[in-house]
């Protein structure tokens, strides 16, 4: 078998993975403490995606086999929209959430309450728990995620949207 057979099966292994492999997202959103988190996990233990900001410039970490291979600080610079395309195109399923939160005025956190529990009966989201605090002694979010992505369906999403806003602006 030559070489370029075996990068070719390599290849369209690595595509089938894409779209049969979910990948698993977790996210972390605490306004007490000022941190995001964001871990992105797929055939863990071979590839952990972290990327973390604390008070100070995210920092982008890549695993593989557990082992970091890469670790960088970014820069936040503009994206014309970029990066909430690719949200929006990603094929998300079975997305949990847990949320804690306290406002200074009861009446938004009522409003928030309702609000929350009606839109996700809306959105694709498998289960969403909150738990709102009337009387905090300060304003606070704190939310943890998850959802499983399917990355392949994800690109092809987001290709397909790139491609239709390219063909309406010409």
């Amino acid at each position: 078998m030559s070489v370029f057979s075996i990068v070719v099966v390599l290849l369209l292994l690595a595509i089938l993975l894409l779209f049969s492999v979910a990948v698993k997202a977790f996210l972390s959103f605490d306004t007490k403490n000022e941190a995001v988190r964001v871990v992105l996990l797929w055939l863990y233990p071979f590839i952990k995606i972290t990327a973390e900001k604390n008070r100070s410039q995210p920092l982008l970490k890549v695993y593989l086999f557990n082992k970091k291979v890469y670790s960088k600080t970014v820069r936040i610079k503009s994206t014309d929209g970029k990066s909430i395309d690719l949200i929006k195109a990603a094929s998300a399923s079975d997305i949990q959430v847990d949320l804690d939160y306290g406002l200074s005025d009861p009446f938004a956190v009522a409003m928030a309450c309702g609000s929350l529990g009606s839109v996700s009966e809306m959105v694709n989201i498998a289960e969403i728990r909150q738990r709102p605090d009337f009387l905090p002694d300060e304003d606070f979010i704190h939310l943890e995620a998850s959802a499983n992505i399917n990355a392949g369906d994800t690109v092809l999403n987001y290709l397909r949207m790139r491609i239709s806003k390219n063909k309406k602006e010409e």
